[in-house]
């Protein structure tokens, strides 16, 4: 976990900022505004931050809504994959909204 928060964020929580396999949000929430945006890395952690807190908070939140399970860090490795991604599935959608138009306007 230290090694995937290390990559993940430039910074490790310690034993009291984790809570048996939880890391707390608290943590988190300090990392992320603690990160100046200046450099492409800084931003990535910094959206790392929001994605793992969104996890923590939104998505699968605990029942005490103070910690996020480490298990989600290694969905954050690949960044720019997912990005990527993201911009494939835009275009797609975009094409087919386009192409549905077309057909409305056609008939």
């Amino acid at each position: 976990m230290v090694q995937e928060c290390l990559m993940n964020f430039g910074v490790a929580p310690t034993a009291s900022e984790c809570r048996g396999s939880f890391i707390k949000l608290t943590w988190l929430r300090n990392v992320k505004h603690g990160i100046t945006l200046t450099t492409h890395e800084t931003m990535e952690h910094y959206t790392r931050c929001h994605i793992m807190s969104l996890f923590g908070t939104t998505l699968f939140a605990d029942k005490f809504g103070a910690g996020v399970h480490w298990k989600f860090l290694p969905l954050l490795r690949d960044i720019p994959r997912i990005r990527t991604c993201n911009t494939l599935i835009f275009k797609s959608l975009c094409l087919s909204h386009k192409s549905m138009i077309l057909r409305w306007v056609l008939e």
